[in-house]
Order: structure tokens, then C-alpha cells, then sequence
């Protein structure tokens, strides 16, 4: 037997003790090939969802327990769909998120890794997209890590599309037959859940809110001027009888990374719906600085304020003084205190913390793409 064969010999025996021990990742690892990578492809291993690229070099350095890990490693990868979800997200970045965000669960599943791995409590329950954001962006001018050492890496899907909508189906079954026998981790479930979760467009939802409250139509006496340029006369929105809109920002520390975003998308909604005028506040623990933007104006947002959360003092000050706006929205992380009973102003909470619980009203949960 040739040193190659050895090599794959090893793996497959990774597998088979996945599949013994750890049916989840098991059935999943069988669904990817077991490939030695080409020159520089990778010095460790990698997966793109199809199959596992391996540096029989490296594969000779770990003990049989730490392939059945890194097996598994790049298994879970692929369970939460790391190759499919990085968009325009730095790929070394990114790699680094997702090792920070599989790493625990693999260790609390019972399983080995190598002493090299990337792993941080401060991470633990995060998702990829969340430690990304806090993890710190590259020094200008620093040589960026080659994606070929990382101990693991996660490479782009050949077709994103096609093989999301593949992954989602065989984590299903496979985290259901695990179940079946008692053999899915918690950690694993919770995971599993999580990536499961469908993913709307906030800012899709937000414009519709919006557009909901408006008693706008669309008119032909003014066509789209966004459109003449390209041979079409499109009617244009006519929403001169919407009223006011009140937007209430949670200055306590918690949406100061969303909020260019946020603003920059409701510029564009109010742009487009026009209503009478939008009501800025900033509010705390209370109601802390307020501004008014006449149609046409642009928005700006002045954070004041960066106390503890009650959301009451707003809902009062919107009650006495902006009773017949059109809709509130309201940027926070949802941790505060909330008014018992629902407000009569239409609400959307933009929410950042998926794992809070919000009483009434409408909401988003937004994160940064």
C-alpha cells in the first residue's frame, strides 16, 4: 500500500468512527468526497460543500481522534452552510467567524481537535455573521493569512443557490435520524435550529410596514422619473396623504454598528412614501432629544444619550404628541422596559438581538450583510 492510500485508508477510518460514534456528522460526511488536494489548494483540509480537499502531509501529522475531529469540523461547516452564506464578507475573516462559531459545539459534542483551533467562550452561541462583526477588520496594509493554512477552511460553494437548498435538506434528515436514537448534541441542535431559521429581507419588511401604513397610491399624472431614461412611463407613488412617521432610536450602546445602515435605508423609504414629515428620537432610559424633518429634507440622526432601556417614556411622548403619525419604528436590541398595553401608533420593532422576546407589535430582526 502506498503512502497515499495509507492517507485515505486513515480518513475513511475518521469517517466510519463518525458514523459509529457520531451519527450526525456521519451521515453527513458521507455525502462528500474525500479528494488530496491539488498544489497550494490547501496545506490542512478544506470543504466547499462537495467534497473534502486533504493535504496528506497534514493528515499524517494528527492522531486518529483529531481526523474523526477535523472530519466533523468540516462537516459542520457545511450543516450551517458557512460555504454559502459568506457574500462579499472577507474570506479570511469569514473562515475565522465560522471556526469561532462551530468550534465549542464540536468540543462540548465529545469530539478532538487539534490544540491550534480557533476557540473563544466570548463566541460561544454566536452565529458566523455575528462574531464577523466583532471580530476587527485587517490592518490596512497587513498581508492577509493564506486561506490554504487555515486548519479548515471553508471554501465558496460552486453554486450557492443549488447547494443551500441541498444542505438544508440533508441536515434535516440527518439531524432527525440522530434524534431518533439519542444521539444529537444539544449544541448541535441548537445550531442546526438556528441555520434552519429563514432569513427575511429586513429591509424588504421595513418598506413594506411603511408602505402598509400609507394610504399612498400610484399615479400617472407624474410619471417615475428613474424610468423615463430607460423607454418606460411608470406611474409614480403618491403619498401626499401620509402623515407623519415617528422613528425612535435605542441610544444605549446596542444599535450604534446598524445604525448607518438603518438610516441609510429609511432615507430611502421616505424618499420614496414621503410622508408630512419623520420624527426623530433618541431616547434612553428617557426620551432624550427629538428632531423634525419636514418632507424632502434629509434625515439625520444625532445619538444623545447612552443610559439603560425603558422604552415607556417614548411611547408617552409619541401618545401626547404624535398620536396620529402613521407608524412608529423603533431601533433597539430589545432588552428594556416595555408599556404593558400596545400602542395605538402602528409599531415595527427593529430588533438586533434575535434572542429577545418582544410583547406586541411587529417585528424585523435586523443584522449587518
Amino acid at each position: 500500500m502506498n503512502a497515499n492510500a495509507r492517507v485515505l485508508k486513515r480518513l475513511k477510518m475518521a469517517r466510519t468512527v463518525l458514523i459509529m460514534d457520531h451519527p450526525f456528522f456521519g451521515a453527513l460526511c458521507v455525502r462528500l468526497k474525500l479528494l488530496e488536494a491539488l498544489r497550494g489548494e490547501t496545506r490542512t483540509l478544506a470543504t466547499d460543500g462537495r467534497c473534502i480537499c486533504y493535504n496528506a502531509s497534514y493528515v499524517n501529522q494528527r492522531s486518529d481522534d483529531e481526523l474523526a475531529g477535523i472530519l466533523a469540523h468540516e462537516v459542520m461547516h457545511c450543516a450551517m452552510r458557512h460555504h454559502t452564506r459568506r457574500g462579499e464578507r472577507d474570506p479570511n475573516r469569514w473562515n475565522e467567524a465560522a471556526d469561532y462559531a462551530i468550534n465549542p459545539i464540536l468540543k462540548d459534542a465529545g469530539l478532538t481537535l487539534p490544540a491550534d483551533v480557533l476557540m473563544e467562550d466570548l463566541f460561544r452561541g454566536m452565529s458566523a455573521e455575528q462574531i464577523y462583526e466583532a471580530l476587527p477588520p485587517p490592518t490596512p496594509g497587513d498581508k492577509p493569512p493564506d486561506l490554504a493554512d487555515r486548519p479548515g477552511a471553508v471554501l465558496d460553494a460552486p453554486d450557492p443557490v443549488q447547494e443551500d437548498a441541498e444542505w438544508q435538506v440533508a441536515v434535516k434528515q440527518a439531524a432527525q435520524a440522530a434524534l431518533m436514537i439519542g444521539r444529537l448534541p444539544d449544541g448541535v441542535k441548537v445550531a442546526v435550529e438556528e441555520a434552519a431559521r429563514p432569513r427575511i429581507d429586513w429591509r424588504a419588511a421595513l418598506r413594506r410596514f411603511v408602505q402598509c401604513c400609507s394610504d399612498a397610491d400610484y399615479s400617472w399624472r407624474r410619471p417615475d422619473r428613474r424610468y423615463i431614461g430607460f423607454g418606460l412611463y411608470l406611474p409614480s407613488l403618491r403619498a401626499e396623504s401620509l402623515p407623519p412617521i415617528v422613528v425612535a432610536v435605542d441610544t444605549s450602546g446596542s444599535t450604534e454598528s446598524i445604525l448607518p445602515v438603518f438610516a441609510a435605508e429609511l432615507q430611502s423609504i421616505v424618499d420614496e412614501c414621503q410622508p408630512q414629515a419623520t420624527i426623530v428620537i433618541m431616547a434612553d432610559a428617557t426620551v432624550q432629544r427629538v428632531d423634525r424633518f419636514e418632507r424632502g429634507e434629509e434625515i439625520a440622526f444625532a445619538v444623545q444619550g447612552l443610559g439603560g432601556t425603558d422604552f415607556r417614556p417614548t411611547f408617552e411622548y409619541v401618545e401626547r404628541e404624535e398620536s396620529h403619525a402613521a407608524c412608529l419604528i423603533y431601533l433597539t436590541d430589545g432588552a428594556g422596559r416595555y408599556p404593558k398595553l400596545p400602542s395605538a401608533v402602528p409599531t415595527l420593532w427593529a430588533v438586533t438581538d434575535t434572542s429577545i422576546h418582544v410583547p406586541w407589535g411587529d417585528v424585523i430582526h435586523i443584522e449587518l450583510d
